[in-house]
């Protein structure tokens, strides 16, 4: 049996269904990956990369498909100084064909040959999600996911079902409520777990976001 598979029969128990009559495992795979990412976006993979620079801002970085954010760019050997100068200027980033290209706007730039190392945080995968061979969240955090996963799966159930005009709208609301509360949920044990492991990475996009949920009420 694979993680996903796994994850998929736990999203069934904790959605209290053993037949999969409404939960489809498509379904519930789409939903293990938005709970994968949220997850990512709070407990991301740290990963660093070097490479030789090339003159000016414009730096292209392969081997980085599973980027989301940068943590720290930094230069070795400029200007023959023998250490690292850590770029703390504005930058722009995004993906091409599984490499991040970076435009660096602000003095100092790299010189052409130096070493540029790029510290950045990294998506996660689970085995068998999308022809992933590994699953990278620690075993300790699965039942933390698969609560996350089942919240997903309850609104995409949710959504589903709106856009069909089926249903009980009583048991659709039931079930928006149940899956409304259990993300809050996985986003306040989430914060908590970062607060834990990973006290000093800067937030991603989506944590910010979960912060304004809480002013939206």
């Amino acid at each position: 049996m694979t993680d996903l598979e796994a994850f998929i029969r736990w999203q069934r128990l904790l959605l209290g269904e053993d037949d999969g009559s409404r939960f489809s495992d498509d379904l519930l795979s789409e939903a293990l990956r938005q709970a994968l990412q949220d997850y990512a976006a709070a407990l991301p993979l740290v990963r660093s990369v070097e490479q030789a620079a090339v003159a000016g801002g414009g730096q292209v970085i392969g081997g980085t498909a599973d980027w989301l954010f940068p943590l720290e760019i930094a230069f070795a050997n400029l200007y023959g100084a023998g250490d690292w100068l850590i770029y703390h200027g504005v930058l722009t980033h995004h993906l091409e064909g599984g490499a991040v290209r970076l435009e660096l706007q602000d003095q100092p730039l790299p010189q052409g040959g130096e070493t540029l190392r790029l510290t950045y945080a990294a998506a996660h995968s689970l085995e068998g999600l999308d022809g992933a061979l590994q699953t990278t969240p620690p075993a300790v955090h699965w039942a933390v996911l698969a609560q996350g996963a089942a919240g997903q799966a309850a609104l995409l159930r949710c959504a589903g079902l709106s856009e069909a005009q089926g249903g009980s709208p009583a048991g659709i609301d039931r079930l928006r409520l149940w899956g409304e509360r259990t993300l809050v949920e996985f986003h306040t044990r989430l914060a908590g777990l970062r607060v834990q492991t990973q006290p000093g990475l800067p937030l991603a996009p989506a944590m910010l976001r979960w912060r304004l949920d809480a002013w939206d009420g």
